[in-house]
């Protein structure tokens, strides 16, 4: 499994403190040895584990970008969710007909899924109206 399609537990602890806990296909699981695992399974079974705090669930890229809003209105300009690469890094923001990103100079990070989490947490604490659980 790829790491880096999904958020790292650092990433998605984050989510879970803020109260955003998304049904996925994979979990950070601290198991036996001592060591937080990225594991796929099924999400029926995890749930008491989760409740436990012995997992946090680890979001897709996919299932990050599904909860992002496709623009933002601010001031009566539209900022449309953007996404570029430059070099090792991606970029993920809300950017204007300008060019005017939001929040300034975007979000990066080595591992996409993180970049867009972090993107989704600023939203969320940010924006908080436009957020919409779905």
């Amino acid at each position: 499994m790829n790491s880096l399609n999904y958020g790292s537990r650092e990433a998605c602890e984050k989510l879970v403190e803020l109260g955003i806990v998304l049904e996925t296909e994979a979990y950070w699981y601290w198991d036996q040895s001592g060591e937080w695992k990225l594991v796929r399974i099924d999400s029926k079974i995890m749930q008491a584990v989760v409740e436990a705090k012995e997992a946090i669930p680890a979001l897709s890229m996919a299932e990050v970008w599904m909860e992002l809003p496709d623009e933002i209105n601010d001031k009566e300009i539209t900022h449309s969710l953007d996404v570029w690469k430059s070099g090792e890094l991606t970029y993920c923001a809300y950017t204007d007909y300008q060019n005017n990103t939001m929040p300034e100079d975007g979000i990066n990070n080595i591992n996409p899924a993180d970049a867009l989490i972090y993107l989704l947490i600023w939203v969320m604490t940010v924006l908080p109206s436009l957020f919409v659980a779905k």
